[in-house]
């Protein structure tokens, strides 16, 4: 007679496993950024100045004056003798001169920046 039993048999198969790493990549942009500052530029002007100077001037004029002389009889006669002054005249003109002032202008400029930051991708690979 024939007896069943059952009986435990081995059986082996390969297994496979899938393994996800994050890997940690750099990316890179470039910026670009606008720095502005002031600069100071001189701006010179020609201006008018009037100017008033005192020119000294002497002045002489002729001034009759009658002198006497006691002789046995008097005999009067005219003298003249120059009598002078010093008198002041005003002397205009216009000068010119030159004013300056300092202005700030604004002068931009472009800066180019590169920029990193690190970014994690995920990366699969099977292991058995």
């Amino acid at each position: 007679e024939q007896v069943c039993q059952q009986q435990p048999t081995h059986d082996c198969n390969t297994v496979y496993d899938t393994v996800v790493d994050l890997v940690p990549r750099q990316e890179c942009n470039t910026v670009h950024n606008q720095q502005c500052r002031q600069v100071p530029r001189q701006q010179c002007n020609t201006v008018q100045v009037p100017k008033v100077d005192y020119v000294q001037e002497q002045q002489c004029d002729q001034v009759p004056e009658q002198v006497c002389n006691t002789v046995n009889e008097q005999v009067c006669n005219t003298e003249y003798e120059q009598e002078c002054s010093t008198t002041y005249e005003q002397e205009c003109r216009t000068d010119y001169s030159q004013e300056c002032s300092t202005t700030y202008e604004q002068e931009c400029t472009t800066v180019t920046d590169r920029q990193c930051s690190t970014t994690y991708e995920k990366q699969c690979h099977t292991t058995t």
